[in-house]
C-alpha cells in the first residue's frame, strides 16, 4: 500500500480537498478489496498504519495529524487482533518495524520543516533586496508579459510599471525599442544565458534616462520562459563621462578639437590618403601680432577674438575637414578629399580672407592677418610630428617674408631655417635675449624650500618664450652650446646673489651642464671665474649631467668630476635610472645628488614596476649615502608616497611650476606656506 500512495503522495503532498477526499474514498476501499480477498484483519491494521504512517511526512499539518492518529489506531485495533494475542512475537516484530519507519518520518518532517524555513528566509532575504535597492528589477515572460517589477522603479521613472503595463514598452526611447526587443528574443531562442545591454526609458515628466541592463533567461516550474533583467541609472555617469572625454579631446576655449584629438585624426588620414587617389593637407595658421591685443586690450578680450577665429575658420572649411587649436593663437586645419593643389591653395586663400574680414569686439573693431603653412600629406610615410614640423618651418617662412600669406613646405625651406636659426640664436645671445626660468625643490621632512633648477628660454622676438628643446640640440650642432651653457651658469649665479640680499636663503641653485660643456678643457677656470666674479659661494652652485654623459668615459668624467668635487661645487647625476649605469661605477663617482627621472615617479595604482624601482633606488642612495631629488612631481599623492618612502626632496608642477627669477621673489612666502601644506 505504502508503493501504492507513493505516486499520489507526491503530486502536491496532499493538502487539498481532492487529496482529503482521496484519504476518505482510497482508505475504505482498500481496506474493503482486501477482504474480499480473504487477508486476516490483522494484516489490514498493520498495512493501514503504515500506510497512514508514511502519509503523515507528505501531507500538510491538519492531515498529517489526521493521519498519525489513524495509524496509532490501526496500531492499537492490530494488538486487539486473536492471531496477535496468540503469537505476541508477530506484535514484537510489526512494532520494530512500526517503530523504524516511525522515526524515519519523523526525522523527515523535521528536515522538511527546517527547509521550508530556510526557503523562506531566503525569500525574504531575497525579496528585501529586490524591494530595497537602488537598481530596476523586472521579471518579464516570453510573451511580454511583466510578472514582477521591484518599487524602485516608482522613485525612479515616477510610475510603477505594472500600473503601466498596457503601455510600457511605449516608455521605451523609439530608437531603442526595436534593438531591446530583438535583444529579449534572441536571450529566449538561443541557450546564450547573459545579455548585458544599454536602452533609454521614458520617465513619468517626459525625460529619458540611459539604463546599463544586465538580463538572463530562466525556465520556471510550469515550462513558462522568463527574463530576469537588473537595470541600473548610468545617465549621469554617461554624462560625466561624454564631459571627461570632451575635456580629454577638446580646448575648453573654443570647443574645437585639442592637439591629441588632432593628431589622432591626422594618423587616421594619413592611412586613407596612402590608398586612395586624393590629396589632403596640413595646414598651420598663427595669428600676426596677437600679442599686441593681449597686451593692450587683456587676456580676456583676447580669448574672445580667438572664439571669433574659430567660428570663422569651421565655417570656411568642408564639414568633413578638421579644425583644431593648438594652443594660444595656433590653430590647425586637415584638409581632406582635394582634388589638385590648386584646390588646397584656394581653401587656404578663403581661410586668409575669412581671418581678414573686420572683426566687431565690444566697442571695437579689428583687422587680422595670418600666417599659413601647409604640408602635404603624400603616398610616401609620414607621421603626424613630422608634418607638424614642416608646417610649422613653412609658416614662419610666411611670417618672414611678410605675413598674411601661405607657404607650402619644401625640403629647402628646413635648411634655410636652421640657418635663420642659428643666426637669430647668436643674435640673441648678444641681445641679452636669452632668460632664466627656476622651478623651486622642497624638503621632504621639513616642507622648506631648499633649492632652485636653473631652466633656460629663448625670449625670441617674433615667436615668443621658447622651451630649451627648440633651440640647444642647434646650439649643440652649431657649437654655441658652450656659450649658452656659460650664460646660464652667470645668470644664476647672479641671481643666488639677489635672493640673498634680498633675505631670500636657498642652499642651492642647480644648472645643467650639457655633454659638450662639460667635455670642454675650460670648464674648471670658466666656472672658478663666475664665482669669483658673482661672489657666490662654491658649495651653493650645483651642477647636473646626465646620466648617460658619466658612463660614456668613466676615466676622464671621474677626474673631471673629482676636480669639480675639490672645487667646492655640488654634484648630480640628473635623469637618474634611464642610463642603465653600473653600480660599481656609481659608487666611485664624487656625487652628492641622484635625481630620479620623472618616468618612474609618475606612478598610477595598476603601475607597480616602477615603484619598486624609486624604492630600489632609495635604498641604493641611502646605503651610499647619498641624496635623492624626485622630479616631475604632478599630485600630491606622489609627494605623500615619496616622503613615505624616505626621498630627500622633490620638484614639480605640485610644488611650483618653472617661473621668472622675479615671481619666484614675490611669491616666496606663498611657495613656502604651500610647500609646508604639501608634506603635513
Amino acid at each position: 500500500m505504502i508503493f501504492i500512495l507513493q505516486p499520489f503522495a507526491n503530486v502536491g503532498s496532499l493538502p487539498t480537498r481532492w487529496g482529503n477526499r482521496f484519504l476518505l474514498v482510497f482508505i475504505p476501499s482498500a481496506l474493503a478489496a482486501l477482504a474480499i480477498l480473504g487477508f486476516k484483519p490483522s494484516a489490514f491494521f498493520a498495512l493501514s498504519a503504515l500506510a497512514f504512517l508514511y502519509l503523515s511526512s507528505r501531507v500538510a499539518m491538519r492531515p498529517r495529524i489526521v493521519s498519525l492518529i489513524f495509524s496509532g489506531a490501526c496500531v492499537f485495533l492490530l494488538f486487539l487482533q486473536q492471531e496477535i494475542i496468540q503469537k505476541p512475537w508477530h506484535g514484537f516484530a510489526f512494532l520494530a518495524v512500526y517503530t523504524a519507519v516511525f522515526a524515519i518520518t519523523v526525522r523527515e518532517v523535521f528536515m522538511q520543516r527546517r527547509m521550508d524555513r530556510q526557503l523562506k528566509q531566503s525569500e525574504l532575504h531575497y525579496r528585501m533586496i529586490a524591494e530595497h535597492t537602488s537598481d530596476l528589477i523586472a521579471i518579464f515572460y516570453e510573451d511580454g508579459e511583466l510578472f514582477y517589477a521591484s518599487p524602485s522603479h516608482l522613485s525612479l521613472l515616477g510610475y510603477h510599471p505594472v500600473e503601466q503595463t498596457h503601455k510600457f514598452s511605449t516608455m521605451i526611447h523609439p530608437d531603442d525599442f526595436s534593438f531591446v526587443r530583438d535583444t529579449f528574443i534572441q536571450i529566449y531562442k538561443t541557450a546564450e544565458g547573459f545579455r548585458q545591454f544599454e536602452f533609454r526609458i521614458r520617465t513619468l515628466d517626459g525625460t529619458y534616462l540611459l539604463l546599463e541592463t544586465h538580463a538572463t533567461a530562466l525556465a520556471t516550474d510550469g515550462g513558462r520562459k522568463q527574463i530576469v533583467a537588473v537595470s541600473r541609472d548610468i545617465t549621469k555617469r554617461r554624462a560625466t563621462e561624454n564631459e571627461m572625454q570632451t575635456l580629454a579631446f577638446h580646448d575648453p576655449l573654443t570647443h574645437l578639437p585639442n592637439r591629441r584629438r588632432f593628431r589622432d585624426h591626422v594618423h587616421e588620414m594619413i592611412e586613407q590618403t596612402q590608398a586612395s587617389q586624393t590629396l589632403s593637407a596640413l595646414v598651420l595658421i598663427d595669428l600676426d601680432r596677437f600679442k599686441t591685443i593681449n597686451d593692450s586690450l587683456g587676456h580676456d578680450f583676447g580669448d574672445m577674438v580667438l572664439k571669433h577665429v574659430s567660428e570663422r575658420l569651421r565655417n570656411g572649411v568642408k564639414s568633413k575637414d578638421m579644425v583644431a587649436r593648438m594652443g594660444g593663437d595656433e590653430f590647425t586645419v586637415l584638409l581632406t578629399e582635394m582634388n589638385s593643389t590648386s584646390d588646397i591653395d584656394l581653401v587656404c586663400k578663403r581661410i586668409l580672407d575669412a581671418i581678414a574680414s573686420p572683426l566687431s569686439v565690444r566697442t571695437h573693431v579689428l583687422y587680422l592677418t595670418a600666417s599659413l603653412g601647409v604640408a602635404w600629406i603624400g603616398k610616401e610615410e609620414s607621421d603626424f610630428d613630422t608634418l607638424m614640423k614642416q608646417a610649422d618651418i613653412a609658416m614662419y617662412r610666411s611670417k618672414h617674408v611678410g605675413r598674411n600669406i601661405v607657404t607650402t613646405f619644401e625640403a629647402t625651406l628646413q635648411d634655410e631655417q636652421t640657418l635663420a636659426l642659428e643666426h637669430e640664436l647668436r643674435e640673441g645671445l648678444s641681445n641679452g635675449e636669452i632668460t632664466v626660468y627656476y622651478q623651486p625643490q622642497i624638503d621632504l621632512s621639513s616642507g622648506i624650500i631648499v633649492g632652485v633648477e636653473a631652466l633656460v628660454r629663448w625670449l625670441h622676438p617674433s615667436r615668443g618664450l621658447l622651451p630649451p628643446g627648440e633651440f640647444i640640440q642647434l646650439a649643440e650642432e652649431c657649437g654655441l652650446i658652450v656659450e649658452l651653457g656659460e650664460t646660464v651658469l652667470r645668470m644664476a649665479c647672479l641671481e643666488m646673489k639677489r635672493w640673498e640680499q634680498q633675505g631670500i636663503s636657498y642652499e642651492t641653485v642647480w644648472v645643467n651642464l650639457s655633454p659638450r660643456q662639460f667635455q670642454s678643457p675650460d670648464l674648471l677656470s670658466s666656472i672658478q671665474t663666475i664665482l669669483r666674479e658673482t661672489g657666490l659661494p662654491p658649495t651653493s652652485l650645483g651642477l647636473e649631467i646626465t646620466e648617460s654623459l658619466a658612463m660614456k668615459n668613466t676615466d676622464q668624467i671621474m677626474n673631471k668630476l673629482h676636480q669639480l668635487r675639490d672645487l667646492g661645487v655640488r654634484i648630480a647625476i640628473d635623469d637618474f635610472g634611464t642610463g642603465y649605469s653600473s653600480l660599481s661605477y656609481l659608487q666611485q663617482f664624487p656625487i652628492n645628488v641622484i635625481k630620479v627621472d620623472k618616468s618612474f615617479t609618475k606612478l598610477s595604482s595598476d603601475e607597480q614596476n616602477p615603484r619598486f624601482i624609486v624604492t630600489a633606488i632609495l635604498a641604493l642612495a641611502r646605503e651610499l649615502n647619498l641624496r635623492v631629488i624626485a622630479e616631475g612631481m604632478e599630485h600630491i599623492e606622489q609627494i605623500h608616497w615619496m616622503r613615505q618612502e624616505g626621498c630627500d626632496y622633490a620638484q614639480g608642477y605640485v610644488v611650483a611650476r618653472p617661473m621668472t627669477p622675479e615671481l619666484l621673489s614675490e611669491t616666496y612666502l606663498e611657495l613656502s606656506d604651500r610647500a609646508r601644506e604639501l608634506v603635513h
